[in-house]
């Protein structure tokens, strides 16, 4: 296990959780499906800095390149994945995360002033491009398409592919209406337990690593910070949490819990005997 912080730069601490659960495997592989940017509001970037390594999937041509540059030791994929092979549209909105293979949701994403960008790309299924990757260990795989992940997880299959965690997004792009009820069948008939939801994203972990799912399922508490993660500068909302947590830790609240989880560790090994 590392003793290295951890920093966090996803949009939601999505990253947070996973390590919590999974610090122990590093250095770990993670595939991450709709990837972005290379580090803001990258749920991957955490984990690269400490070792990791995965793919990524990224039909956006400006923002494949950017990763690449980014990580050149890693594989970036400018395709799209769903449940059919061939060619695709896909509707750009500038350089943001709200390019979509769905056009409706990209026309919304641009604004009544805007007009996403149409452009063909490749496209595969999860099950197609991981086909001989079958018993490859994978710690975590991400989804987030803007409304496609019932797309991406019917082409997939839970017996070739099974990272220990699922993240998928599930809410409506920019909206807090829920679409779990399209996908997570697929993921519940995979042996997949559903562990939480934190506003945005829902989490599942594979029968095969039950254990985790305590883990996986609390939400992003100060106690993970006081065990080593923390926040990047890079986004204003960082900035005010890493503002919060300043004031967090100058407080007397903070030293006495700080000093208690130091005599736990020595006491049990760590939180929950971890």
């Amino acid at each position: 296990m590392t003793t290295r912080k951890f920093v966090s730069y996803a949009q939601n601490m999505e990253d947070i959780r996973l390590w919590r659960a999974l610090r122990d495997q590093t250095p770990g592989r993670y595939i991450d499906i709709g990837a972005w940017e290379p580090r803001l509001d990258s749920v991957s970037r955490g984990f690269y800095e400490l070792g990791w390594r995965g793919c990524h999937f990224e039909p956006h041509p400006v923002l494949a390149k950017r990763l690449r540059e980014d990580r050149p030791d890693e594989t970036v994929y400018e395709i799209a994945l769903s449940d059919h092979e061939g060619v695709m549209q896909f509707y750009l909105v500038g350089e943001g995360g709200t390019s979509s293979g769905i056009n409706e949701l990209a026309v919304s994403a641009s604004g009544p002033e805007g007009k996403p960008q149409q452009i063909e790309v490749p496209v595969t299924t999860v099950a197609r491009h991981f086909a001989s990757s079958k018993d490859k260990t994978v710690h975590w795989m991400k989804i987030d398409v803007e409304g496609m992940e019932a797309d991406v997880l019917r082409g997939w299959d839970s017996s070739i592919l099974r990272p220990w965690i699922i993240v998928v997004e599930a809410t409506r792009p920019m909206s807090r209406i829920p679409t779990h009820e399209t996908f997570e069948h697929i993921l519940l008939a995979g042996d997949y337990l559903p562990a939480g939801f934190d506003g945005l994203n829902r989490y599942y972990v594979s029968k095969e690593h039950q254990e985790l799912v305590e883990l996986v399922s609390e939400p992003v508490s100060i106690f993970d910070f006081m065990e080593g993660c923390q926040l990047s500068d890079i986004s204003p909302l960082t900035r005010g949490h890493m503002a919060r947590l300043a004031r967090i830790e100058s407080s007397w609240t903070w030293k006495i819990a700080k000093h208690f989880l130091s005599l736990e560790r020595k006491i049990f090994g760590g939180p929950r005997g971890r």
